[in-house]
């Protein structure tokens, strides 16, 4: 396994995390409409 394969890799796995972050992002968006009550961070 060669350097650009492990990049590959890496930016792959990084480009999962950031679906799943936008995923649970927009629940959490649509859960606030529901309540009708803006995030608090």
């Amino acid at each position: 396994m060669d350097v650009t394969e492990q990049l590959h890799i890496e930016e792959g796995l990084i480009a999962e995390q950031q679906e799943e972050d936008e995923m649970e992002e927009s629940v959490q968006l649509r859960r606030s409409v529901r309540k009708r009550k803006p995030l608090k961070k």
